[in-house]
C-alpha cells in the first residue's frame, strides 16, 4: 500500500510511535512495521523517543493524560524539510500520532504522514453464527 500510494510514496522516512514499556521485549508492533518499511522500502527509520520511562495505553488515559501526549514525544533527528510517515499500530484516540506528529514538525519535517496498519475484526454475537468479519 505504502508503495502505491503517491503521498505515503513520497516519505523519506518512517517514524514509528514508541510502545508503551520501553523494557518490553519484544519491540511494539509499531515499532516492528516500522522497522520492516525501513528494511523492503529503503526508508529511513527514525527514532521517536518519550519524555516519560513507561505510559500507559492512550484508551486507558484520563482526557488530560491523553491532552499531555501531544508533548510526549521527542525526534532529535533532523527532518528539515522531509515528508515522513508515522506508523502506528492502533488508533484509538489520535492522541499519540498526534504527538508524534508534533515531534516530526519539531524537528524540521514539512510534510508528516500517517498510517496505521490494522484490520478491524468482530465476533458474531450468536454463538452458533460466530465467525469473523472484516469491518471497513
Amino acid at each position: 500500500m505504502v508503495t502505491a500510494h503517491p503521498w505515503l510514496r513520497s516519505a523519506v522516512g518512517v517514524l514509528p510511535v514508541p510502545g508503551h514499556d520501553p523494557k518490553f521485549a519484544p519491540p511494539s508492533a509499531g515499532v516492528r512495521i516500522g522497522e520492516t518499511l525501513n528494511r523492503l522500502l529503503g526508508l529511513s527509520l527514525v527514532t521517536v523517543d518519550s519524555r516519560t520511562e513507561f505510559r500507559r495505553s492512550a484508551k486507558n488515559m484520563t482526557s488530560a493524560e491523553r491532552a499531555a501526549l501531544l508533548d510526549e514525544f521527542i525526534v532529535v533527528d533532523d527532518l528539515r524539510g522531509c515528508t515522513v510517515l508515522v506508523v502506528d499500530d492502533a488508533y484509538h484516540t489520535g492522541y499519540t500520532m498526534a504527538g508524534v506528529v508534533k515531534a516530526a514538525r519539531a524537528a524540521g519535517a514539512v510534510t508528516v504522514l500517517g498510517i496505521v496498519p490494522v484490520r478491524v475484526m468482530r465476533l458474531d454475537v450468536e454463538p452458533s453464527k460466530a465467525r469473523v468479519l472484516d469491518v471497513e
